[in-house]
């Protein structure tokens, strides 16, 4: 450190002294004369920055030589040298460097010429600063008038064009030599570095182009021709998790440098030279290392070398892409394998020990998913490329056949295995939970979900009729489950078959006191009838079967009870399903039998004989000859053989008799005898291909009735989108139905294009008589009815529409809280900001647009539109009214109180008032029941601002009117209660229900079931 002087009050020193000299009388001083003043000042700062014996500088000696450049340069001209003093420090400047800076430098050599260029540096900042003090008054008055470059910038461009100029190559090197030695292990001086590259910076004077142009752009290419050697000779000699731990290592070290010497601005640009020399060049060769890659350290379940390996590659472009492959490849060799496995077993074994080991797959898949999944929350920090990869890896071998059943069928009857009685899950409530949590996730990756939810609707049956449920809570904890997967129509049977169950044992209950009433109706059996509701239960055969006298009772007298509930209902017996309790008394003890009801019908023929032939019992009980010989093999060949046949054979025929087994017994004094099963399965899949040609049939007419005209490929490709959502339809299939459509009138094809479909006119003629026959309610009620656009002259697909310049940033807004690849997730934001945009209704060319941002097809932004009553999808007012429709607000007044806004205001239901003002509409509950009547008022006034929605409560004909007229003023009536008396939300006359504690719930005890 030099030391010239300390002057803490310099600037008064100047400014006196200064004023001084104006005030004295002084003679003109030569340029020769006052130069040779000066440069005794500079010899003498030269000798100090050299370290030569020289006493410091003390105020009179700063103030005389300050003094002599100002006197040169008020001096009138031709006196005035100021041009001539600005020269001469330039050429103080020059003069040292050329005669002491440089021979200095030159005569030394790496990292000791590093050193001496930093002390020459230092000197050189504190020479600038000094003599721009000394010259001070130029920069003040002359340099500033002549817009010359100041005094501190030629002192600092006299080192760069006379020292760095000529040294910075060599410089350069010599710090790239250090850095080399340090990425070899051995220690260098970093401040030293840093004091290097310090000059680069600062000899641009603020701009970074010196140290970019003459340092960072070599050390740059040195650093990758070191790293690239070092990665040749790594590839070949690691392992995989060795070379990424020095890769780790050697990038840490890297930052390392930049926050000890290098610039900040270096380290993205050196972080991804290494990386790529490292982690890119190789990349294929390190993942694909035979004992050692990527597969390996999946297979040997690697975490935290996996969890390197994420750190590494995800910041790297595309970098994570071979890495998200290879584990894509590795979970589908695993679940083909367990697949695979599940086949040969079940091929090798017998029948009932096959249906254990497809249980035994859907228990390993569900571990797989949960491995797997662990590897992507934590080793790869939830990324969606590992969430796709892992989607679709399931996907293929998830929908793969085992032994003839798919997976649909398999996932179903794991489920049944785990929710009846008796299973061979044994788990505790919290695991059931647990494992029907992740069967749900597992049915994402079925394509066929319709298939699925047949199979388990035909099992949840079975359950539910034949009392195998062992807990109605996990039944509806896995429809809620089923719901929130796969949304409400999937379940919506399902949920219906339960309801029915809690009916049909409330009805069991009122049958029971009708019986208690009427004493001589009762048939003295103890009846039991289940009442359903058939569209949500799967379809049963049910046969004209000739009932035995004692069931014909039993029936008639049911029919009689229900007869007193309703009689707008149709009763349709499904005796297959029945079960009959039946005291036999044989020779050596009474046993109980447990069996269906046409098991009983048979057996009950034998009250009256000992003997039948098959031919009468066919023609007492009018069965086909299927089902007859089901049961009576049951009953005469199985394990119980209540009947004795006749010749005894294991088969039945037809000229068969068959005997009442007097004696037959058994240990037991309860048996149950058990029909032969009946495959189900193609059944099942006959129905699902049924329902499906109606869907295809569905989506093609109402994709049509949205586009009008479609070329097949985009026909074909929107229809596969509308139904991958429950199943995979086959591009066969979908071009058979659209023939079929074709066939029914339904389309048509282009006369002049035949890649071209049109809805058929013939169609189109219905909808628009159907339309003229409603013209009250306008396109509004009718393309809401039947979620149909027409055209009109404000809403149709070719009036230009896209979002305004605020709302662009707006919409960007939006799709910034969803992932890339979810974008179609946003749909009801955007919506909402279009309906806004829009003055508070929803044109069809909003809706493309909006469909256009989230890069779907149009239908599926329909759907979404058509669904939800919060979208106008025709002209409202700016006023929009909305009565509440729902029984409570219906029982206390809400038609009378939407007459009287009809009405006053002169409209009907969807049509908007002349003034543009008011529309009336309808509304679903709005969730304040015990203040109702209710009506909303949606207020768009505001334009493309926004919208606000406003509840009043307690509202009365006179009150709505009276609301409208604020309204129509410009006011803003207060919304809530409209009733000033009420001060709590509560009936007006006080509870009626619920006044006592609520009933503890009822525990089952499981270990005694």
């Amino acid at each position: 450190m030099v030391t010239l002087v300390n002057f803490r009050n310099e600037s008064k020193v100047q400014e006196s002294f200064g004023n001084q000299s104006f005030r004295m009388e002084r003679k003109t001083i030569d340029l020769e004369q006052g130069w040779d003043y000066m440069q005794t000042g500079i010899t003498k700062l030269k000798r100090i920055l050299e370290g030569l014996p020289e006493p410091q500088f003390d105020s009179e000696q700063y103030m005389m030589l300050y003094t002599t450049i100002y006197n040169m340069c008020t001096q009138k001209p031709p006196h005035d040298y100021s041009q001539q003093l600005y020269d001469k420090y330039r050429e103080a400047f020059e003069e040292y460097i050329n005669s002491t800076v440089l021979p200095a430098l030159k005569e030394k050599h790496d990292e000791y010429m590093l050193r001496e260029l930093v002390k020459r540096w230092s000197n050189h900042k504190v020479m600038v600063r000094w003599l721009s003090r000394f010259f001070y008054y130029l920069d003040r008055y002359f340099i500033a008038r002549r817009s010359l470059p100041p005094l501190n910038e030629v002192g600092l461009t006299c080192f760069r064009d006379r020292v760095y100029n000529e040294l910075h190559s060599k410089v350069k090197d010599a710090v790239i030599a250090l850095v080399d030695k340090e990425r070899e292990g051995e220690q260098i001086d970093r401040a030293l570095l840093k004091n290097v590259l310090d000059i680069y910076v600062e000899i641009g004077m603020g701009q970074m182009e010196r140290y970019e142009v003459d340092f960072e752009s070599f050390m740059l290419l040195d650093s990758a021709s070191y790293y690239s050697r070092k990665a040749s000779s790594w590839i070949q000699e690691d392992s995989c998790p060795d070379y990424m731990l020095k890769s780790e290592e050697c990038l840490k070290k890297e930052r390392e440098r930049v926050a000890h010497y290098l610039h900040s601005s270096s380290e993205p640009k050196l972080v991804e030279k290494v990386q790529h020399e490292l982690l890119v060049v190789y990349a294929n060769q390190l993942l694909e290392k035979e004992h050692s890659g990527c597969r390996a350290l999946l297979r040997d379940d690697k975490v935290d070398d996996l969890s390197r390996m994420y750190r590494l590659y995800h910041k790297i472009a595309k970098g994570l892409e071979p890495v998200a492959n290879i584990f894509k490849q590795h979970v589908t060799a695993e679940g083909n394998a367990l697949v695979q496995q599940a086949e040969d077993t079940a091929t090798n074994q017998a029948a009932n020990t096959a249906s254990v080991q497809e249980q035994v797959l859907i228990r390993k898949v569900i571990e797989l998913h949960d491995k797997y999944m662990v590897y992507v929350v934590e080793c790869f920090q939830n990324h969606t490329l590992f969430h796709k990869a892992l989607k679709e890896a399931f996907e293929i071998f998830c929908n793969k056949t085992v032994a003839g059943s798919s997976s649909a069928e398999l996932l179903a009857t794991f489920c049944d295995n785990i929710l009846k009685k008796g299973g061979s899950e044994k788990l505790s409530d919290e695991a059931i939970e647990d494992t029907l949590e992740k069967v749900v996730k597992l049915l994402a990756y079925i394509s066929d979900k319709d298939l699925f939810a047949e199979f388990y609707r035909k099992k949840l049956a079975r359950r539910l009729l034949f009392d195998r449920s062992a807990n109605d809570d996990h039944e509806r904890s896995i429809l809620t489950k089923l719901k929130q997967q796969c949304g409400g129509q999937f379940t919506s049977k399902m949920e219906g078959m339960v309801t029915d169950l809690t009916l049909a044992r409330e009805n069991q209950t009122s049958f029971e006191e009708y019986l208690g009433n009427n004493p001589a109706a009762n048939p003295g059996i103890d009846l039991t009838v289940t009442v359903l509701t058939t569209g949500f239960w799967p379809s049963y055969k049910s046969f004209d079967i000739n009932l035995p006298s004692e069931m014909v009772k039993c029936v008639e007298v049911f029919k009689g009870f229900y007869e007193t509930k309703t009689k707008h209902r149709k009763l349709t017996w499904i005796y297959s399903l029945g079960t009959c309790h039946l005291n036999g008394k044989f020779d050596h003890k009474p046993i109980e039998l447990v069996v269906s009801t046409y098991q009983a019908a048979v057996l009950l023929l034998f009250n009256t004989t000992d003997k039948l032939s098959y031919n009468d019992i066919l023609t007492q009980l009018n069965l086909s000859h299927e089902d007859l010989v089901r049961l009576l093999h049951s009953l005469s060949c199985a394990r119980y053989k209540i009947l004795v046949k006749e010749p005894s054979t294991k088969t039945v025929s037809q000229t068969d008799s068959f005997e009442f087994n007097a004696k037959f017994t058994d240990r037991m004094r309860r048996i149950k005898i058990p029909l032969p099963p009946v495959d189900e399965r193609k059944k099942v899949v006959e129905d699902v291909d049924k329902d499906r040609r109606y869907a295809i049939d569905a989506a093609i007419v109402r994709i049509m009735k949205s586009r009008k005209v479609l070329g097949h490929q985009q026909l074909v490709s929107e229809c596969v989108e509308q139904l991958s959502r429950m199943f995979k339809p086959d591009i066969k299939a979908i071009k058979k139905r659209m023939e079929d459509l074709i066939t029914r009138d339904y389309l048509e094809r282009d006369k002049e294009n035949a890649n071209m479909f049109r809805l058929a006119a013939k169609r189109l003629l219905e909808i628009r008589q159907a339309f003229r026959q409603a013209p009250s309610q306008a396109s509004r009620s009718f393309s809401t009815a039947l979620n149909y656009h027409l055209d009109s002259p404000d809403n149709k697909p070719d009036l230009p529409w896209e979002f305004s310049e605020a709302n662009k940033s707006k919409v960007k807004e939006i799709l910034s809280y969803y992932p890339s690849n979810y974008k179609q997730s946003a749909v009801i934001p955007l919506l909402d900001l279009a309906q806004q945009q829009h003055g508070g209704w929803l044109p069809v060319s909003a809706m493309n647009a909006v469909a256009k941002v989230i890069e779907v097809a149009p239908i599926r932004v329909y759907e979404v539109a058509t669904f939800y009553s919060m979208f106008n999808r025709a002209k409202v007012g700016k006023y929009h009214l909305l009565v509440c429709g729902t029984t409570p607000c219906m029982i206390r007044g809400s038609r009378e109180i939407e007459s009287a806004l009809l009405d006053h205001l002169g409209v009907k239901r969807g049509e908007v008032t002349k003034d543009g003002l008011f529309s009336v509409g309808e509304m679903e509950c709005m969730g304040c029941c015990v203040n109702a009547p209710m009506i909303t008022v949606a207020d768009y006034s505001n334009g493309s601002e926004g919208y606000t929605y406003n509840y009043f409560e307690d509202v009365t004909p006179e009150k709505v009117v009276e609301i409208v007229e604020k309204l129509r003023k410009g006011e803003k009536p207060p919304h809530g209660t409209q009733n000033p008396k009420r001060i709590k939300c509560g009936p007006e006359g006080g509870n009626k229900t619920l006044l006592g504690e609520p009933k503890p719930p009822q525990f089952r005890d499981l270990d005694a079931c």
